[in-house]
């Protein structure tokens, strides 16, 4: 009884020291932006208000731990970091609109896949060059974006622009990349990681590999999917999990049969949910 209590303590513990860390970096930058007259106490009490509105949507999140930076939620980026503190500006400001906290290119319309969902089915144009993404990745470093996100098709089926493209974006930028797995090895992850990518979104949709597999229109979908998964947490990716939620997944059964395979497979990952057409 005492060794399972300890361990329900354990990750408890663990995320309020991780919410602590979060809240005396935001601590330390609203007292260093009246210290450098950045800001005024009017400005700094507005901003502690929408700070305190931000705190309360991700409250409930999973905070992640990875070689000293901390993730709280897909879509912010990994504190500290100069990226985190430009989403505690953005938000902060007393003008409208407030700035975007992140920017999504899609890199190509290729992929290997035939998801029923993918918006790529009603596009017809060929992929933008290189010189029209870095010269777009130029424009997001210039508006004071914090996060960029690489999207498709698959990026994967790009990979050595794809490489360039997250090479130059993460000198000013954290980034993160949306893949099916198909196409990824843990070499090209490697290879990523090196070039400043810090997280991935992995689809899968179903905890039946078949079911899986005829969604993505692949017959190796699922197991690339979750080599991906395993491959990125070994290399020390923030790993996010995505699911397109279709009809019969949504049974309560199949639902539960998915959360609960993803939680004994993946611990400690964030599951992100999308709500599919089909």
């Amino acid at each position: 009884m005492g060794e399972s209590m300890l361990a329900n303590i354990k990750p408890r513990l663990k995320q309020l020291g991780l919410k602590l860390k979060m809240s005396k970096f935001i601590a330390r930058e609203n007292i260093g932006a009246i210290a450098r007259r950045e800001a005024n106490p009017v400005h700094i009490a507005h901003a502690l208000r929408k700070q305190l509105l931000m705190s309360s949507i991700l409250r409930d999140a999973k905070y992640v731990e990875i070689d000293g930076k901390i993730f709280v939620d897909p879509f912010v980026p990994f504190m500290p970091s100069p990226y985190f503190r430009k989403v505690l500006e953005n938000n902060s400001v007393t003008s409208l609109p407030l700035k975007p906290n992140y920017a999504e290119i899609a890199i190509t319309n290729k992929c290997p896949c035939d998801c029923f969902h993918c918006h790529v089915k009603n596009t017809d144009e060929t992929d933008l060059s290189e010189t029209a993404i870095l010269g777009a990745i130029d424009d997001i470093v210039s508006e004071d974006f914090p996060l960029l996100i690489f999207a498709g098709g698959e990026p994967m089926s790009r990979f050595n622009s794809l490489l360039r493209f997250v090479r130059r974006a993460s000198r000013d930028l954290d980034t993160r990349l949306f893949t099916s797995g198909v196409g990824a090895s843990y070499e090209r992850l490697r290879q990523l990681k090196d070039a400043g990518l810090s997280g991935l979104y992995v689809s899968i949709d179903h905890s039946t590999p078949s079911k899986h597999n005829e969604l993505r229109q692949h017959p190796n979908a699922f197991q690339r999917a979750c080599n991906t998964v395993a491959s990125a947490r070994e290399l020390g990716f923030y790993v996010s999990v995505v699911c397109c939620v279709s009809v019969f997944l949504v049974e309560f059964v199949a639902h539960c049969l998915l959360l609960d395979f993803l939680c004994q497979r993946f611990s400690g990952l964030e599951v992100v949910r999308y709500d599919g057409q089909q």
